[in-house]
């Protein structure tokens, strides 16, 4: 009974060994050829996550865009025909920037689509979508200073219709001062020269004078505040404008930041190693982590900021309120989302630094 059992063994020896020879001598057989078929198959599996990744935030970044355009078209349908032409301007150069944004992430889109197409189909595709976080990060950049401009441009008619008001208030201070002083003079006059009159006379001259006068700076009195009133609106409108391009700006900002880290990925997953895939998933993590903290902030203030709307006034104040309130509900909502979306980012990462 020995004897075959180990004649059994010697042949499973001799059987295993002559396997082991074949695989390393025969082309197309064993363990190390099909090993570059699986890293190339996990490679396209990472691809293929990170293009999914890319087209969900572009799609949740244009549905932010097409929200806050739709608000402002809302706002140029409804302004009145008496305010100020330049409130017209001032909303579409906002809205000619949005459609700028707006084209060249549709065009992102489409390419990022067209790779996850091909990858899907396991056709071969061109590697472009490598560099396309950093030609994204020099657009964010482009679009940032395009709206610097228009920022500083609110800004400085800001404080030049502050001005105005300054002056005309001012001035309507004096004339309301003046009035009382000049009648208290001319009725000191009056008294001296009409001691001895019936100061009951209605044909007095210095009387149809004085009445002129009231009426004068009465309606003038009445211009100034309505000039006020106008600019106090236009003022109003232009910080609504001005806060909304601070928003952006703060996202623009961060954005550009995330795309320059996602390029780094990108580029680890299109050549990079095991060790070199480890870094750069452990570093945008935390430049997620360090995304969520900032966007934590940026929910406190705008939360901050709606307290402080209150809702007394005329009912162009209410619609300027309104209006900011809308823009700061928008970018509250933007930045929730992202928030949620940023830590799915981060537990996906973490995952494929496990499976690694």
């Amino acid at each position: 009974m020995l004897f075959p059992l180990r004649s059994a063994r010697m042949l499973s020896s001799l059987g295993i060994a002559l396997f082991l020879i074949l695989t390393i001598s025969t082309p197309g057989l064993g363990r190390d050829d099909s090993r570059p078929k699986e890293r190339t198959e996990r490679r396209l599996e990472r691809e293929k996550r990170f293009l999914l990744r890319a087209i969900e935030e572009m799609d949740q970044s244009l549905s932010s865009v097409s929200e806050i355009m739709k608000g402002l078209e809302r706002q140029i349908d409804g302004i009145q025909l008496l305010e100020s032409a330049r409130r017209e301007d001032d909303l579409r150069a906002f809205l000619d920037w949005y459609y700028q944004y707006a084209g060249w992430l549709t065009e992102y889109r489409v390419q990022f689509d067209a790779d996850l197409t091909a990858a899907l189909s396991g056709e071969k595709n061109a590697d472009g979508w490598i560099d396309r976080y950093n030609a994204m990060a020099t657009d964010y950049r482009t679009l940032a200073g395009d709206l610097l401009n228009i920022e500083r441009r609110l800004e400085q008619d800001a404080t030049e219709i502050d001005r105005r008001i300054f002056d005309l208030r001012a001035r309507l201070s004096d004339l309301t001062t003046n009035r009382e002083g000049d009648r208290d003079r001319r009725d000191r006059d009056r008294k001296d020269r009409d001691r001895d009159k019936d100061r009951r006379d209605q044909n007095r001259p210095d009387k149809d004078e004085d009445v002129r006068d009231k009426e004068r700076r009465a309606l003038e009195a009445a211009r100034l505040v309505s000039e006020i009133q106008a600019y106090e609106n236009l003022l109003m409108y232009l910080q609504v404008l001005t806060e909304l391009a601070k928003y952006e700006l703060i996202w623009i900002d961060s954005r550009a930041a995330d795309c320059a880290a996602l390029d780094d990925v990108a580029r680890a997953l299109g050549s990079g190693g095991r060790a070199v895939r480890e870094d750069v998933y452990n570093r945008i993590i935390r430049n997620y982590e360090s995304s969520i903290t900032s966007s934590r902030r940026q929910l406190s203030e705008i939360d901050r900021k709606l307290s402080r709307i209150t809702q007394p006034g005329t009912l162009q104040t209410l619609s300027r309120q309104e209006e900011l309130s809308d823009y700061s509900i928008r970018m509250k909502r933007r930045y929730e989302y992202h928030i949620a979306w940023l830590s799915q980012q981060i537990s996906a990462y973490r995952a494929e630094l496990t499976g690694m």
